[in-house]
């Protein structure tokens, strides 16, 4: 089942198939009847939700929010989770390559003011800083059941996401601390410039 969010779908998002949009007050109203896992509000007025359809004896794979995540370790600490990292190349002089992908993904260019883009880009940076100290604070790095993964060539990511999922291994971990603290110097430094 896909997750819920009250914005706008991508032009490549089929609605109930990607995701379900829903005005926040439905989402919020399903949340207190407990048909979601968490209601987060990912980036200043954009929440995203997760329904809590689960049958027994079988496992999921559900994209949640960080904060979404640490919600349900609260609850089931041995719950695996893994948080997928951008990319730290330059694709161009002044643009990271997460930068490219969001743009990309979000059709910016395409259909949306360039206003829209000033707003939203440094909302999202200033997100990556967040998860970052996020990350830090509840030292998921050491964490067993957490896994990172630097989301640069797909087959190598789904390679150790299943590997993962099926034996608990997480592989080399050691420079994911410095990856993150070099997402959040990258992100620092974009929002300084805004």
């Amino acid at each position: 089942m896909p997750s819920y969010t009250n914005r706008a779908l991508r032009a490549s998002e089929v609605e109930g198939v990607d995701k379900c949009r829903r005005p926040l007050p439905v989402m919020a109203m399903r949340a207190i009847e407990g048909y979601f896992l968490e209601l987060e509000e990912n980036r200043p007025g954009f929440f995203y939700t997760t329904p809590a359809e689960f049958t027994p004896g079988k496992q999921y794979v559900k994209d949640v929010e960080l904060r979404g995540a640490l919600r349900l370790k609260g609850f089931m600490p041995e719950i695996p989770v893994i948080v997928p990292l951008p990319p730290l190349r330059m694709t161009s002089k002044r643009t990271t390559e997460w930068e490219r992908r969001v743009v990309t993904r979000e059709g910016y260019g395409k259909n949306i003011s360039q206003e829209a883009l000033d707003k939203d880009l440094p909302d999202r940076l200033a997100g990556v800083v967040q998860e970052g100290d996020d990350i830090q604070e509840f030292h998921l790095v050491e964490d067993p059941y957490t896994l990172f993964i630097v989301n640069d060539d797909l087959a190598t990511s789904v390679e150790t996401m299943l590997r993962f999922l099926a034996t608990g291994e997480k592989g080399d971990q050691s420079g994911i601390e410095a990856h993150i603290q070099s997402l959040k110097q990258l992100a620092v430094t974009a929002l300084d410039a805004a």
